[in-house]
């Protein structure tokens, strides 16, 4: 059975690197895996050459903005059910602009529409939190008045200024609006875990810290957005700083997940959890 996953995030925000390593993962699954890869993915030369940068500790490169690399991995559970993991890989700049102008494309309603499952990546190398009046009149190129700290800003206030909580989250209303309030299961993954250097149990945490705009209404739409939290860390560390570390390491050993799938906050290497989350839920439906 073919199921439809749809991966959305702001730029930056590590999907093509996950998907990289995804597809390598898939290819040699850890022990323990609960999915692995059952054939070749579609657009194959495309996530090849991201999976290639991504073993060789390059910054993998994003996906430009007006490509749409659509992703699809066949894969199979450990009981041999097989399905196809469909993953419309939406430039983070396009996402930005269906949040700035207020509309998409009608392939981009149809992706929304039949999605089976949603991977919504936040990364912990941005910050999600609103800012301050002095804050935002920087921004804009403004400076704080000597009374009271009013500000007067030098130029218009702009969409892309806006908390980026703010965005993710007025697009979890539009996707729950174009679907009618029909049920998402959401997997979201904190990227770049390596970051949070151990201040956070889980992303359940993090989120709750971190975006918690974003975790109230999740928490609280769960019937139409039920959800399970990953802290996912792909890459292993820094490029700049980490390469000869992370190479002697190896892949596997680069990997970081951290769920909390059973109750508790565990940790493993299986890069595949969020989406066979997705797959096994909408499977027992």
């Amino acid at each position: 059975m073919s199921r439809d996953f749809l991966m959305l995030g702001l730029s930056g925000s590590g999907k093509t690197t996950f998907l990289a390593a995804l597809n390598w993962a898939l290819q040699r699954p850890s022990e323990g895996a609960r999915l692995r890869s059952s054939g070749l993915a579609d657009a194959t030369e495309y996530i090849n050459d991201r999976t290639g940068e991504w073993l060789k500790c390059q910054v993998v490169l994003k996906t430009p903005t007006g490509v749409h690399a659509d992703v699809s991995l066949p894969v199979e559970t450990l009981s041999g059910d097989q399905a196809r993991l469909r993953c419309p890989d939406l430039s983070g700049e396009e996402f930005r602009d269906h949040w700035e102008s207020r509309q998409w494309s009608i392939e981009r309603d149809r992706e929304v529409r039949k999605a089976d499952g949603l991977v919504l990546f936040v990364s912990a190398l941005h910050s999600y939190l609103p800012v301050s009046l002095a804050q935002e009149s920087q921004m804009v190129g403004g400076t704080p008045s000597e009374s009271e700290g009013n500000v007067k800003p030098a130029s218009a206030w702009l969409p892309e200024y806006s908390c980026l909580q703010v965005q993710v989250v007025e697009l979890l209303q539009f996707i729950r609006h174009r679907r009618r309030d029909q049920p998402l299961p959401v997997a979201v993954v904190v990227s770049a875990w390596d970051r949070t250097q151990g201040s956070y149990e889980s992303a359940d945490q993090w989120l709750a810290k971190e975006a918690p705009l974003l975790w109230q209404v999740l928490q609280t739409n769960m019937a139409v957005f039920p959800f399970q939290a990953y802290g996912v860390s792909a890459q292993g560390g820094e490029y700049d700083t980490d390469t000869d570390q992370l190479l002697k390491a190896g892949p596997t050993s680069r990997i970081t997940v951290v769920h909390t799938e059973n109750g508790s906050p565990d940790t493993d290497s299986d890069l595949s959890r969020p989406l066979a989350w997705l797959l096994l839920r909408e499977s027992a439906r």
